[in-house]
């Protein structure tokens, strides 16, 4: 009778496909009937020596990475149109007409100052003392000379007793010149009529217009990974339930990835338009001579002022009295001379006589600059290159799947072994917890992380996993 022995393994070093399998394990004196030659290798153990443990394990997909340039815009072309060279040329215009021009010139006064004598000199004696002005009667100074005294004699300023009568002034109106006859000067100016006419400053040419190409945008998928199967964990009817169960394994399709990109594509080529520019023409102003200019004079005559002038004095009446009466002129009579009394009058006379002066005016002209045509324009293409862009493509070398690999079990791992593990986890960022030496599932799930991260086989603590976390044993 053939018996069979399980190995007692710890969790996740055994692997199955959809279903649960405990691989049984025959006694070394036991012997297997009816194996078959045609089992894949994955359902047969591998060969070992003593102390070795393996466990099936999910080996990841193999990818390749290629650098592709899809287009993002299609080939066009630039067209680039040169403008047509114009030179320069002047025309002479003619503006204005010549004309006379005459100028005013206004007579030149001056003001001069002219001294009229209005009242003479005269000796007259006064009464009282030398600074009264009024006279003594002839009477007194015959009341005088009957006493011996010469009147004659008596120096101007010396005073005498007297009584005094006063004459009538004689006086009299005169008219004196303040301004003479002149004449006022007006110009009448010449009469100019406005005008105008058309001058042609640029001629009529062809031109090009360039149409540039026109785009629309558009979706366009890139495949970046083409479709594959992956191993996952799965579940199934019976789940773990101790360490003698084994990992459900599952064989899931992937579908192909894909990327999306914008891609301009030509919808209307680029184009030359030709358009023909109609010449230029500008509008100059003129003026054209209808009357020329004349002068006009008006007289305008003198400026008079009135003045009062004193032409001579009456004769004074003097008369003694016993006793004072209305006309006494005091106890005293003076002998005083008037200056001379004079006006200034300001009289404005002719310098320098008015005239007219004719002054020619020349005819205006002008140099107008005129755009003439040496050079067509003309128009360049040049072919544009499309554009493309930069994408990573994936291609599937090998799928997943499940192998045998030698792992660290209870047969190989020491207490030591697992606390450099645990250790090694938690510095790489792959929580295990406190290192304590078991093989947990803590320590466990921080291992399954860390062979995901880095592309490691999962399944149990493969020699891979070891290495890459710098473990020695």
């Amino acid at each position: 009778m053939t018996t069979l022995k399980y190995l007692s393994i710890r969790p996740a070093l055994l692997a199955l496909v959809c279903t649960i399998t405990l691989q049984p394990v025959l006694a070394a004196d036991d012997t297997t009937a009816g194996t078959s030659a045609s089992k894949s290798a994955i359902d047969t153990l591998p060969e070992a020596t003593g102390g070795e443990c393996y466990a099936k394990v999910s080996v990841p997909a193999v990818y390749s990475t290629t650098r592709i340039n899809p287009v993002i815009k299609e080939a066009t072309q630039l067209i680039t149109v040169t403008e047509p060279e114009f030179g320069v040329d002047y025309e002479r215009i003619l503006l204005r007409d010549s004309y006379t021009r005459l100028v005013a010139i206004p007579p030149v006064y001056e003001t001069v100052t002219e001294t009229i004598e209005v009242v003479p000199s005269r000796l007259v004696w006064v009464r009282d003392n030398v600074e009264n002005t009024v006279p003594v009667a002839p009477g007194v100074l015959d009341d005088i000379k009957r006493t011996g005294v010469d009147v004659g004699a008596v120096a101007a300023g010396q005073c005498l007793y007297e009584h005094f009568d006063a004459g009538e002034p004689n006086i009299s109106e005169q008219e004196v010149i303040t301004h003479v006859a002149t004449e006022q000067f007006d110009i009448i100016p010449a009469k100019l009529e406005p005008s105008s006419t058309q001058v042609r400053v640029k001629p009529a040419y062809e031109t090009f217009i360039a149409t540039p190409a026109v785009f629309e945008t558009i979706d366009e998928p890139v495949l970046i990974e083409a479709a594959h199967s992956v191993w996952r964990k799965g579940r199934g009817l019976i789940e773990r339930i101790d360490n003698t169960t084994g990992e459900i394994m599952c064989r899931v399709d992937v579908p192909a990835e894909y990327e999306t990109i914008q891609k301009q594509v030509a919808r209307q080529p680029a184009g030359v338009k030709r358009m023909m520019i109609p010449a230029e023409y500008a509008t100059v102003t003129t003026e054209k001579l209808i009357e020329d200019a004349q002068e006009s004079r008006v007289a305008i005559a003198a400026k008079t002022q009135t003045i009062t002038r004193t032409e001579s004095f009456g004769e004074a009446q003097f008369s003694w009295l016993d006793a004072v009466g209305d006309n006494a002129t005091g106890v005293s009579v003076c002998k005083r001379e008037f200056e001379s009394e004079y006006i200034d009058i300001e009289r404005v006379q002719i310098k320098t006589p008015g005239y007219y002066q004719s002054i020619e005016v020349p005819a205006e002209y002008e140099n107008r600059e005129i755009a003439t045509l040496e050079k067509a324009a003309t128009n360049v293409i040049v072919p544009v290159p499309a554009v493309t862009t930069e994408l990573t493509q994936r291609e599937l070398i090998s799928d997943a799947r499940l192998e045998w690999r030698p792992v660290v079990c209870e047969t190989n791992m020491t207490k030591d072994v697992v606390v450099r593990l645990q250790e090694a986890l938690n510095e790489a960022g792959y929580s295990a917890g406190t290192p304590d030496g078991l093989l947990g599932p803590g320590t466990l799930r921080a291992l399954t992380r860390f062979q995901n991260a880095n592309g490691l086989p999962e399944g149990g603590v493969t020699y891979s996993t070891i290495e890459a976390l710098g473990i020695d044993l």
